[in-house]
């Protein structure tokens, strides 16, 4: 086995992380709340007593949210099981973690992690999410682009999207939105996603050259400044927890 790697490094989903899982060292950390960030995680295990090698957590730098879940390896497997038995269930910014082992992907979703290391905005192993997602619009540097299909795949759309903008500096493509279906031409009506560019210029050039034009799959796709951040409210306030109940925060402070 490797040295220790720095304290709350990442691994991603590739090699690494591959071994990890097989030597029972990589535990899944699930029903956390969508706003917790890697170092709310890093604040919980180090309180807890954990020490750990590394956390993969995947934000998105549209919404700034995390999956509710992320995974965190131990350079142990001892120290993997014992935190999976201490700590599930244990309350975590007001909600009980869902602790268990890390299960190894199919083969089909390797090859799709493969192909994932094709997205202009990689989730999971870029560290500047959680400042990404704000300002973009105010700045112009943030389009709306319709005219999309529904989507297959989020690789897929991410590979067809960056070929299409081929000739601009793209920084980040959003995951494909569906509208709000309200009649029977709902599966007929366009999909959409916001595209960020590197400057307002390239924002701008990209309206004047591609709006209007034929996109990857023959439909006509549209583009448009955005008004706003598509996440730009604050974070959710915390439900008040049952009484009696005691938060790992709690604990931090020197509460019994």
């Amino acid at each position: 086995m490797s040295g220790p790697r720095q304290y709350g490094g990442r691994t991603g989903n590739g090699h690494e992380a591959s071994t990890a899982i097989a030597e029972g060292r990589r535990i899944y950390v699930g029903n956390m709340p969508y706003h917790a960030k890697e170092q709310n995680i890093k604040e919980f295990f180090h309180q807890e007593g954990y020490i750990f090698s590394a956390i993969d957590i995947s934000i998105d730098p549209f919404t700034g949210r995390n999956p509710s879940y992320c995974f965190v390896e131990f350079d142990e497997k001892a120290r993997a099981d014992q935190a999976m038995q201490e700590l599930n269930g244990h309350m975590f910014m007001g909600r009980p973690l869902k602790i268990k082992p890390c299960v190894a992907k199919s083969s089909r979703q390797n090859d799709q992690w493969e192909k994932s290391s094709d997205f202009v905005f990689d989730r999971w192993t870029r560290t500047d999410a959680s400042s990404h997602y704000r300002g973009y619009s105010g700045q112009g540097r943030r389009l709306r682009v319709s005219g999309l299909p529904k989507p297959s795949t989020q690789v897929y759309m991410n590979q067809k999207l960056r070929e299409f903008f081929k000739d601009f500096v793209v920084e980040a493509i959003s995951k494909t939105i569906c509208p709000h279906y309200s009649d029977r031409r709902a599966p007929e009506t366009p999909h959409y996603a916001f595209v960020d560019f590197a400057t307002a210029g390239e924002a701008a050039r990209a309206i004047e050259k591609l709006d209007g034009a034929v996109g990857p799959w023959g439909t006509i796709m549209r583009l448009s400044p955005t008004n706003r951040d598509w996440n730009a409210r604050p974070e959710p306030l915390r439900k008040p927890l049952p009484e009696g109940t005691m938060s790992w925060r709690t604990r931090m402070d020197g509460g019994d």
